[in-house]
């Protein structure tokens, strides 16, 4: 996306003017405006361009993938391994429970039903995977009864070993995710509605249990979790007084200690999903969000909310009760309920807005590191620059900084004066754009 303002060279620079950029969050639109105070004598013709390409200032675009191949359910389970993502469990319309088992493959978009789940049918377990292998366990089965066997699923040989039962009281819709080599699963509600905050790590090399620090958040259950990095991450869900909530909390592997973060963008809700890609966190759909579909990125360094593309499987709907994933860059959603029924469509998102953070901007031109920094950073370009030019701007589309006559492959960036927060860097060499790029400034 490009847009041009012209000022001619014979602008004095005594004549200001002040740069505004709008961002809609719910269009792929970016739209300028330009506040001029200039004498009346002066001709002047606008002359700026500025390149923000979608990785810069867009959102992310929805994609639809082949149909989930075990048709339509809900509050079914599903994590990745490598290229292939996978969904199982679940309930089944008008009121059954599920045990089978399916593998996506993201090269071929075509769907492979797997050995059937180890344990009983059932709705509302947890999933995650540790390196090669994947996990399931809780749950609830159709006696409403909430389960805590835990299985382990190898798929170079597509079996399923059963593993210590889960060390906590039995329960369903609690939370999953992994961090390294170990797994982690918390809240949730017990066979007779009481809602949970407990917090349990599995260690799959000596197959035991061991309880962390209480959820900090309180009890729960339909909540979100994921992981970035050596922290994990659980928000939203019912508590138990029935009132939905936007909360979210962060945990540090290392110390075991829950810290409250910014609340999540999009409203209490319960029955969401989400995942993460890279750095960033995703969170979206569920039952009680203001405006149904939404989605939103965290960003757990600057600890901001930032709404996305509205999740395109669910039109002024809820959808709640989907399974969500990454692989690689993209991040998935499928199945789930809706008003009028169960789903089985499943959607993958393009957070680089369909042309690539990494395609344009990383990978083909330059690279940053670190990134984020506090005092320094260095720009690495992919060959030698000549005389180019280095302008950083601020979150709202103001130059914050320009340097030029920049020659040789490393820019070393000093960070000076500016703020810690967001900023965008545009990277030209003979009056021609070749790089833009995030640039994330902290105090620490």
């Amino acid at each position: 996306m490009r847009y041009e303002i012209r000022v001619s060279k014979n602008t004095q620079r005594q004549n200001t003017f002040t740069f505004r950029l709008n961002y809609f969050m719910k269009t792929k639109n970016i739209f300028l405006s330009l506040i001029s105070s200039i004498p009346q004598k002066i001709f002047f013709i606008v002359n700026l361009i500025i390149i923000f390409n979608l990785c810069s200032f867009s959102q992310g675009v929805w994609t639809q993938k082949a149909n989930f191949g075990g048709g339509i359910t809900s509050s079914a389970i599903g994590f990745s391994i490598g290229t292939k993502g996978y969904i199982g469990t679940g309930d089944l319309p008008p009121s059954s429970t599920t045990n089978d088992f399916w593998e996506w493959d993201q090269s071929s978009n075509v769907w492979t039903q797997k050995a059937n789940f180890g344990g009983s049918a059932r709705v509302a377990a947890i999933s995650f995977s540790i390196g090669t292998k994947g996990y399931i366990g809780t749950g609830q089965n159709m006696g409403s009864n909430g389960l805590r066997d835990f299985w382990e699923y190898d798929p170079s040989t597509n079996s399923w070993t059963q593993k210590a039962n889960f060390a906590g009281s039995g329960r369903k819709g609690a939370i999953g995710f992994s961090i390294g080599n170990y797994g982690y699963i918390g809240t949730g509600s017990d066979s007779i509605g009481n809602c949970l905050n407990d917090f349990w790590q599995y260690n799959p090399s000596s197959d035991s249990w061991t309880k962390k620090t209480n959820f900090g958040g309180g009890a729960r259950f339909g909540a979100v979790g994921f992981s970035m990095g050596s922290k994990g991450y659980i928000g939203t869900g019912t508590l138990q007084n029935t009132s939905t909530t936007s909360d979210f909390w962060e945990w540090d592997q290392s110390s075991n200690l829950w810290t409250q973060k910014t609340n999540y963008g999009g409203g209490a809700t319960t029955g969401a999903t989400g995942f993460s890609i890279g750095n960033m966190g995703y969170l979206g759909t569920g039952h009680g969000t203001p405006t149904y579909n939404v989605f939103w990125q965290y960003n757990p360094v600057s600890d901001t909310w930032t709404q996305e593309a509205s999740f395109a499987g669910a039109i002024n709907k809820n959808r709640e009760g989907a399974v969500g994933f990454s692989i690689g860059i993209k991040g998935y959603i499928g199945t789930g309920s809706e008003t009028g029924g169960d789903k089985d469509d499943f959607w993958e998102y393009d957070a680089s807005g369909g042309v690539g953070i990494n395609t344009i901007s990383l990978e083909k031109y330059f690279s940053i590191s670190p990134n984020p920094f506090s005092m320094q950073t260095t720009l690495q370009a992919v060959r030698r620059l000549q005389k180019a030019s280095l302008t950083v701007y601020n979150s709202v589309g103001q130059i914050v900084k320009d340097i030029d006559n920049l020659s040789g492959q490393a820019i070393i960036f000093h960070r000076d004066n500016l703020a810690s927060g967001l900023y965008f860097v545009r990277l030209t060499e003979e009056n021609k754009t070749i790089a833009v790029d995030k640039l994330v400034i902290t105090d620490k």
